[in-house]
């Protein structure tokens, strides 16, 4: 599971090193589980960028898609 969502983010996303994507899908994968493992609210996840137009909302946006709204904290 893990290897496609990294995949399904890399169709969307470009980072200049490989290793963004791995963080980014494992946060996907915990937004399904934290409630069922713990009872703590969820940890923020900070997208930032030095420049406008780098793509921090299309981040948000497939991370909320991957989580399914109802459990996406954006």
């Amino acid at each position: 599971m893990l290897n496609k969502i990294e995949a399904y983010l890399r169709s969307y996303l470009s980072f200049p090193d490989d290793r963004y994507y791995l963080p980014l899908a494992l946060f996907a994968l915990l937004e399904h589980c934290w409630f069922e493992c713990f009872y703590a609210p969820i940890p923020y996840l900070s997208v930032c960028a030095m420049v406008k137009g780098a793509g921090k909302t299309r981040v948000l946006e497939l991370l909320q898609f991957l989580a399914g709204d109802e459990k996406a904290v954006i």
